[in-house]
């Protein structure tokens, strides 16, 4: 089912847990959706980075912006993202894809893996983006093998962590596509990271891959990299991680009846 709903904001890519991390600025970020609540609030995966790193470590250093996050009044859709996955395999020991009630009994927390709503004129379908990135750059890689690496990232500590990543990389290199190290930017898409997979996303045709409906507007996140395109039909959600090559950090995406809006915290871009 799609809800509808009036006003929404998805964020994604906090990578709680990592030093690059903006924690506290997301901290002030949480509380003033506490003052000014929307609708729904869309998470789209890794909020949390369990990537070599303990996830009681993770958990219990950032507790407190995790206790005002699922404290918002507001139903929350947490997406899962890839280094985020470990929370897609105890919902599914709870029914994944279902409404969890909170202590608002009409309010509820939802996992999955992608999440519909419609807003206005318009259907919104929100992924992390990971999906995305295994079909343009791994296309020969099945998503259920990527995702069980994922999840099996979630649960490495930092020096087995570290040698799942090298492994990877051998495994990615041997393949048909060959990653590119992020580079500088300069305020354009033509030198990004992951520039396949931002044309197949704007090409018109990325529902073939996502499996959602071609009139569907599309929010991601996963590149960290945040735009919305002229038609406003794709949007990026960046990240609120602090690293080279980006433009800009702190950003989110804001929908209302009006459409969508990329916005940095406290300011539109």
């Amino acid at each position: 089912m799609t809800a509808t709903v009036n006003r929404v904001v998805v964020f994604s890519d906090v990578h709680l847990g990592t030093p690059q991390c903006n924690r506290h600025a997301f901290s002030k970020f949480v509380q003033q959706l506490g003052r000014d609540t929307p609708d729904l609030v869309v998470i789209a995966g890794d909020l949390l980075d369990f990537w070599r790193r303990s996830n009681a470590e993770v958990l219990t250093e950032n507790k407190e912006v995790l206790r005002d996050l699922f404290g918002l009044s507001c139903d929350i859709a947490y997406v899962v993202g890839n280094h985020d996955y470990a929370i897609w395999d105890v919902a599914d020991r709870h029914s994944k894809d279902v409404m969890w009630p909170s202590t608002d009994q009409e309010l509820g927390l939802e996992f999955s893996r992608d999440n519909r709503f419609r807003c206005g004129d318009n259907t919104y379908y929100v992924t992390h983006g990971y999906d995305l990135d295994v079909a343009v750059t791994m296309e020969y890689l099945p998503l259920e093998t990527y995702e069980a690496f994922a999840a099996a990232q979630c649960r490495a500590d930092d020096t087995l962590g570290s040698a799942a990543s090298l492994l990877w990389d051998a495994i990615t290199i041997a393949g048909k596509h060959i990653p590119t190290a992020r580079k500088v930017s300069n305020g354009s898409h033509e030198d990004i990271e992951y520039r396949d997979i931002y044309d197949v996303a704007n090409s018109g045709a990325a529902h073939l891959l996502l499996g959602c409906h071609p009139d569907d507007r599309i929010i991601y996140g996963h590149t960290h990299y945040p735009y919305i395109t002229k038609d406003g039909r794709v949007a990026n959600t960046g990240s609120w991680c602090t690293e080279a090559g980006l433009p800009v950090h702190n950003t989110y995406v804001e929908i209302t009846p009006d459409g969508m809006v990329l916005k940095t915290f406290g300011a539109s871009v």
